[in-house]
């Protein structure tokens, strides 16, 4: 920040924003020709032009707020500070927040874990503090300020504990073929195995298992499931399904949701689905995003939070977090396309971020 604030002109922090955006989403291009060519949507080549589109123009859209409100060198400091606060709300919040990965508001969890709302607090005015230095006495009387209430946070961290019975399920089982009844109770008999195992070892009562792992939900998969359901609420076990759940079917329309089965049956939509992946709006075929205001899961005593996916990269759909942190956080993703990718480890680390900034266990089931 203090960087890209010792720029002089608009154009020279454009250009550092800009750089700070490409090179943390490089991998679009190939993620994008891996995703559409695996679905059949593309052949790889395209859908590696498609990225490239896709690249520059999440770089272009991000560095803007950044570019327009870039102060001049002699712009006061309370004008610098107002002006650093406006582009991290435009660029957390949506419509532009819809893509806000690489927020710098993770400096939060870094200099202030388990501090919550008040470390998020702190974690901006770090920000425009560095926008705002070298300065006077009084930046840097707030500076050692800054320092000590950091160094105080991390000395009374204490990692929080995984609640006993909790179990989360890395697969390996590649991409999802949906085109055939034969290949569909493949997958289902695959995650059911692996289920079956987890629900047997001792003291297990909740299973996690990763997003969209049996795709489209169907009469056909809830008659395979009904047997292990049963047989999981009468063990008092719990475990959570990543699926579609269909919505209407012309224009094809569905929710992106996790299904929790067995003993506490609940359900909770993804709120904000992979954009150009899953989230289309106005095509034949589009995920819609679930309700910002859903509950949490409410599995036996303890409230779960959710994160599915793309929402890991993001702030806004964890408002929740700020003000009623729940005793888990869950993140299910699925990776077949990225998990050997360096975005595949941003997306872990932003949501081991947020949980390390309000103190809950995180749990996180992936497909690779």
């Amino acid at each position: 920040m203090a960087l890209v604030q010792s720029a002089h002109t608009h154009w020279q922090a454009t250009a550092l924003w800009l750089a700070y955006y490409l090179t943390g989403a490089r991998d679009i291009p190939l993620i994008c020709a891996r995703f559409f060519s695996g679905h059949d949507e593309l052949s790889a080549s395209l859908g590696y032009m498609l990225g490239i589109g896709f690249w520059l123009a999440q770089a272009v859209l991000l560095a803007i707020p950044w570019s327009l409100l870039h102060p001049t060198s002699k712009a006061p400091a309370a004008k610098t500070i107002i002006r650093v606060f406006i582009a991290l709300f435009c660029t957390n919040l949506p419509p532009l927040g819809i893509i806000g990965w690489l927020s710098p508001l993770h400096i939060s969890s870094a200099l202030f874990p388990a501090w919550g709302g008040l470390g998020l607090l702190l974690g901006i005015g770090t920000l425009c503090l560095a926008a705002v230095c070298p300065g006077n006495r009084k930046t840097i009387w707030f500076t050692l300020c800054l320092a000590g209430l950091a160094l105080t946070a991390h000395k009374n961290e204490t990692p929080p504990a995984i609640p006993a019975g909790w179990l989360a399920l890395d697969l390996q089982l590649g991409r999802l073929d949906q085109s055939t009844l034969p290949a569909l109770f493949k997958r289902t008999e695959q995650v059911q195995s692996a289920l079956s195992q987890a629900l047997a070892q001792p003291a297990t009562t909740v299973v996690v298992l990763p997003e969209e792992i049996i795709g489209l939900w169907r009469p056909a998969l809830a008659f395979w499931w009904q047997g292990q359901i049963r047989q999981a609420a009468r063990q008092g076990q719990t475990f959570l399904l990543g699926a579609d759940l269909l919505k209407q079917e012309i224009p094809l329309r569905y929710t992106n949701s996790v299904l929790a089965f067995g003993h506490y049956p609940a359900r909770l939509d993804s709120r904000m689905p992979m954009p150009a992946g899953l989230w289309r709006p106005g095509s034949a075929i589009s995920a819609v995003a679930g309700k910002l205001r859903q509950p949490y899961l409410k599995l036996g005593d303890l409230q779960a939070a959710l994160s599915i996916c793309y929402e890991d990269f993001l702030w806004w759909p964890h408002w929740r977090l700020f003000f009623a942190p729940p005793e888990i956080l869950i993140s299910v993703a699925n990776q077949w396309f990225n998990s050997d990718l360096p975005l595949a480890e941003m997306q872990q680390q932003s949501i081991h971020s947020l949980a390390r900034l309000v103190r809950v266990p995180i749990v996180r089931s992936t497909n690779r």
